[in-house]
């Protein structure tokens, strides 16, 4: 499914269900979507896209080699061409799979993206309210033998050290993200064990990478958010 695809499903997804503790705000974020978007939102979404799903970037994304300047014909013609696909300079693009083949090429995260599927879109009800949920999961790696299923997120971060992940896990809601993730994934796959990693991959040269395991404990205090 595409993102455009997922976007128009009427559910509660975690971007919304995070803001609950202000209703308020929750109906005002349901009402002004974010528009547009920013060089370094495009840079990311290219980085996710090349690390996960890189048979789809020249469908989502293409490169401008030159200034992206809306005054310009050069521009305005690229524009045009462009068939609403993403742009990126020459410089994010190098940057977006700089941070991919960080990922991809690392001795644990690589073999994880290798096998498994990439940009799972899961639709369930809560089991207690009834609630319509959606989640986009990154990446699922299922053990149909073992009955287990790893939910794998892929994150962009300013450092993998330990404890400075855990704290920024802690301020962004991750935990909470994780949580809701893990339910969609236990009602697609019921009878499965379900865990949960953190694939970190380092923003800035040299892109160190890390992968974290979620305890019981961690996915315990999403699922208190």
């Amino acid at each position: 499914m595409s993102h455009d695809d997922y976007a128009v499903i009427e559910a509660a997804n975690w971007s919304i269900i995070k803001l609950m503790d202000s209703p308020k705000i929750a109906r005002w974020t349901l009402d002004n979507p974010k528009q547009g978007d920013t060089a370094s939102r495009g840079m990311l979404r290219a980085a996710h896209c090349l690390a996960l799903e890189p048979h789809n970037f020249d469908r989502d994304f293409v490169v401008y080699g030159g200034r992206r300047d809306k005054r310009t014909k050069a521009y305005q013609a690229f524009l045009a061409s462009s068939g609403g696909r993403t742009i990126l300079s020459e410089s994010e693009h190098s940057s977006a799979s700089a941070i991919a083949d960080a990922a991809r090429e690392h001795p644990v995260a690589g073999p994880i993206l290798s096998r498994g599927e990439s940009e799972i879109t899961l639709v369930w009800h809560d089991s207690e309210t009834g609630t319509k949920c959606k989640g986009r999961a990154d990446h699922l790696d299922i053990d149909h033998d073992a009955k287990v299923v790893w939910v794998d997120d892929l994150k962009t971060v300013k450092s993998a050290d330990n404890g400075e992940l855990g704290r920024m896990a802690a301020r962004m809601g991750w935990l909470g993200q994780f949580a809701h993730y893990v339910d969609g994934v236990r009602s697609r796959f019921p009878g499965y064990e379900v865990r949960a990693r953190i694939i970190a991959v380092e923003g800035s040269a040299p892109h160190d990478v890390g992968v974290f395991l979620l305890d019981d404990a961690a996915l315990n205090a999403g699922e208190t958010k």
